[in-house]
């Protein structure tokens, strides 16, 4: 079986040895990847998770500016406004972000960027973040109190939520200032 690596993020790394079905173990070091089989991904993150932590990401280096507009993030981003908007709702109603009207409006930041988490925008724009269902929920599996798998996707849940909680908006930007760095 063929498998490629797709990094996520630094800091805490998951690898997963698949063996057909069964999930033979999982071993924690310093950046979180996912795998992919060369028929298809097994886990993946949404558009919407995505493009929801760019469009907080374009806030936070603005952070300073007042209210940006949003075409100017479409753009910048290279998302549609039309799939921003999807996004602003829950990021709104979960007290990420602020709105003002009028020719100076837009939206930025309702708190500063080292107070909010990755963590904190996954679950507003992904909902509960598990990679199984079981996880949360043991009563949908008849074969949760002795399945070997579900401990794995537990530590497996745990770790990701770990990592995404110790990242916070102004981390991001300070790595994506050093990258930019870097490129020059």
């Amino acid at each position: 079986m063929s498998l490629e690596l797709f990094k996520l993020m630094e800091n805490t790394t998951l690898e997963f040895f698949l063996d057909r079905i069964n999930l033979i173990s999982i071993i924690s070091t310093k950046s979180v990847e996912i795998l992919y089989i060369k028929s298809g991904q097994i886990m993946k993150l949404s558009t919407r998770g995505r493009y929801g932590l760019r469009f907080m990401l374009d806030l936070a280096v603005h952070y300073n500016e007042g209210p940006i507009f949003l075409k100017d993030i479409a753009q910048r981003q290279g998302i549609s406004e039309k799939y921003l908007w999807q996004l602003i709702h829950p990021l709104k109603t979960a007290g990420l972000i602020n709105s003002t009207r009028g020719a100076h409006g837009g939206y930025q930041l309702a708190k500063n960027p080292e107070d909010i988490t990755l963590k904190d925008i996954m679950q507003v724009v992904e909902g509960p973040l598990c990679l199984v269902d079981c996880v949360d929920n043991a009563s949908i599996c008849e074969r949760a109190s002795t399945c070997i798998t579900r401990n794995v996707w537990q530590e497996a849940t745990r770790v990701i939520l770990k990592t995404l909680e110790s990242l916070t908006l102004e981390t991001m930007v300070k790595r994506q200032t050093e990258k930019e760095k870097q490129a020059t």
